[in-house]
Formats: structure tokens, sequence, C-alpha cells
């Protein structure tokens, strides 16, 4: 299931080396919140690394399977009705023709969701 532009759209991407800061808004009226929970939404893990994988894409323009993840901590619980935007922190930490190793974060000011840090690989 593809999640850009229905379950959260990318608002702005800033470039600085190595490092992407990325604005996103959730869309709190998904479907995946009825069964997830019903007036209680959350957003499930597997649902932030799968954006994880699609902002890749969106940023460097290929497909991406996540090969590894060396570090993958849910910290805070994501409430779409409480935090709608936040921002996603990706450092390249080393790139080559097919492998991506990163490290990213989602949060919303010091409050933290998500940290991630291994690789990703090409699928083309």
């Amino acid at each position: 299931m593809i999640l850009l532009n229905d379950f959260f759209k990318i608002l702005s991407v800033e470039k600085s080396g190595g490092r992407h800061n990325i604005a996103i808004e959730l869309n709190p009226l998904h479907k995946i919140f009825n069964g997830h929970f019903p007036g209680q939404p959350v957003v499930p893990g597997v649902c932030m690394v799968q954006m994880l994988k699609e902002i890749l894409e969106h940023l460097f323009g290929k497909p991406f399977a996540m090969k590894q993840a060396s570090q993958l901590k849910f910290l805070s619980i994501l409430d779409p009705n409480k935090v709608r935007n936040l921002d996603v922190e990706i450092s390249v930490l080393k790139e080559d023709a097919d492998d991506l190793k990163i490290s990213g974060t989602f949060q919303k000011g010091e409050l933290i969701f998500l940290k991630y840090k291994g690789n990703f690989v090409s699928q083309l």
C-alpha cells in the first residue's frame, strides 16, 4: 500500500549536505485509523517505517527496500489528532550505487516518535 499523498503528504524538503529535513502532514481521517484504533487513533509503527521508505524514494527518485535496521525505536505514541504536522530528519551516513545507510527521526519539536538507523537497498 502506498501511503504518500493519502496517509501523509510532504509539505517541504530542505537539504544541507547529507542531511534532509522533511516537513510532513498526516491525514487523521485515513481509513487505517478506523481499525487502529477507533476513537483513539495511533499511527502504526509499520506505517512509520513505510513512510520513511517512501520519503527516501521521493528524495532519491528510485524504489527502495529496507535491508537492515540496526536501530528501530518507537519512543512515543503518534496520535494524528494531536500531532498532524511533524518533521522527519534523515542523515545519509553512506551511499553507493545500490545501498543507502541512513539515520532518521520522526519528531515534533523535542518529542521523538521514531528513531531509525540502518540500510535501504535500491530496487532498480
